[in-house]
């Protein structure tokens, strides 16, 4: 059973929690923007080459500090064991709303992720095609090379034998 002893060292330790998480909501930012006190509503971020909605995520975390979850200490006390009974209530309620808000997170967080998978296998692919047409390309070089060294030799050959034709001739003559 709770004597008045415990119930308000409860209610003590129960303050504390409501401060410790109206404290985590008012800190908790990023890039210069709170994340978790009303200030990130519909936040854009461009996951395409276009401005286009299909290009961009658009982010809205609820509010969650105590006065929205329904559990700020003006509202919710377990200094009796009725009142107890009715904060459980409440911080159930609160749960479900800090898993509803990490769900919407979630959410935009894996359709993150998905884009940047796509886009590393779109990066892969256009570096494979890449590579592909420069052997090619090399390959076409050393064709022509080999080509123009056959004629190169082939011209020697014949300027070589046009040199000895007159020698030739003259070695005829007595």
């Amino acid at each position: 059973t709770a004597n008045t002893n415990s119930l308000n060292a409860d209610q003590q330790e129960f303050a504390a929690l409501q401060s410790q998480l109206d404290q985590i909501a008012n800190s908790t930012s990023f890039g210069g923007t709170n994340l978790l006190n009303d200030s990130y509503s519909n936040e854009v971020f461009q996951i395409g080459a276009y401005a286009a909605s299909v290009d961009q995520v658009t982010v809205t975390i609820a509010t969650l500090n105590t006065t929205a979850l329904g559990i700020a200490s003006t509202a919710v006390s377990i200094g009796t064991v009725s009142a107890a009974i009715s904060a459980m209530a409440a911080v159930q309620s609160a749960i479900l709303a800090v898993a509803s808000a990490e769900a919407v997170v979630g959410a935009a967080q894996n359709q993150v992720q998905a884009i940047i998978a796509n886009d590393t296998v779109a990066q892969q692919n256009v570096q494979s095609a890449n590579s592909t047409l420069v052997d090619t390309n090399m390959a076409q070089a050393m064709t022509q090379f080999a080509s123009q060294q056959v004629l190169m030799q082939a011209g020697v050959a014949m300027l070589s034998q046009a040199q000895a034709l007159p020698q030739l001739i003259l070695k005829l003559l007595p």
